[in-house]
């Protein structure tokens, strides 16, 4: 009886016995005792966060303390990887269109008066996306807007 399944497995425990098992090298699992800092709050509503943005518990409570924690470490690790990073890019990538749409449209001389108009309609719909950032940050905490130093380059460029 020496059919297909059987030849499959004498060739599998052929290749086990020649190569070399490999060694499994030990890891250290991060438990983060921060349970209400990963989560978004039970009674969030995301409609209100897109109008007037409240602070997550992690934003009101950190302290230069957490950087010198691995708790502190792994929990914001997590959050730049699963929510940072992302919001990041999405305002970078919006940012880029709003920038290509305007500098082509600006910038190309003979180009139909139709495409023209379709990219400025694109640089106004892209403009006022990337202004709702801007006026999110305004709402969230004032002061620390107006205190911010590359806000400055705006009010004195010319």
């Amino acid at each position: 009886k020496f059919g297909f399944p059987n030849l499959y497995f004498f060739v599998n425990d052929l290749f086990l016995k020649v190569i070399p098992k490999k060694q499994k090298t030990p890891t250290i699992i991060f438990m983060n005792p921060y349970i209400k800092f990963v989560n978004y709050p039970k009674d969030y509503n995301w409609f209100l966060e897109l109008i007037w943005p409240q602070p997550s518990p992690f934003a009101e409570t950190i302290n230069r303390d957490i950087y010198r924690t691995w708790n502190g470490e792994v929990l914001i690790n997590f959050k730049w990887n699963n929510y940072g990073k992302y919001y990041y890019a999405i305002i970078l990538i919006v940012f880029l269109a709003l920038l290509g749409c305007f500098n082509v449209a600006a910038t190309i001389a003979d180009m139909d008066e139709n495409i023209r108009n379709q990219l400025l309609n694109a640089t106004i719909i892209l403009g006022f996306i990337h202004l709702s950032f801007e006026v999110r940050q305004i709402i969230y905490n004032p002061i620390k807007w107006i205190r911010d130093f590359w806000n400055i380059f705006g009010k004195y460029n010319n």
